[in-house]
């Protein structure tokens, strides 16, 4: 439990200095969850796949057990703000990224059409 933990807060890292690299800013975090904004569709797509290969490079060096992996969703789409939270489908595409698998991205056909 410990290490997850500690893997969990070292791919935190991972996302915030990369979701800020790539102009974008973590909206909202629940659990191992993240949902980040991004004005260019194109800086999401570079983001999420600097995060996986990031997270790449850092499981190679760990056993099975101690690695950390996400599945990442982008759509582009209107959104809500409601309080301090931001709403829209983008949500939903997390779960589904690789098929529901361990890790992945998965882009909407709005992404993939830009």
């Amino acid at each position: 439990m410990k290490s997850r933990r500690c893997g969990h807060f070292v791919s935190q890292q991972v996302f915030e200095s990369l979701v800020e690299g790539h102009r974008g800013r973590i909206f909202n975090t629940a659990g191992d969850a993240i949902l980040a904004e991004f004005a260019s569709a194109v800086e999401a797509v570079r983001c999420a796949t600097d995060i996986q290969a990031a997270l790449r490079t850092r499981n190679d060096q760990l056993p099975p057990n101690r690695q950390v992996r996400f599945r990442i969703g982008i759509n582009l789409g209107d959104v809500m703000l409601h309080g301090h939270d931001l709403l829209g489908w983008c949500q939903r595409r997390g779960a589904v990224a690789d098929g529901g698998g361990t890790r992945g991205i998965c882009i909407s056909g709005s992404v993939h059409d830009r």
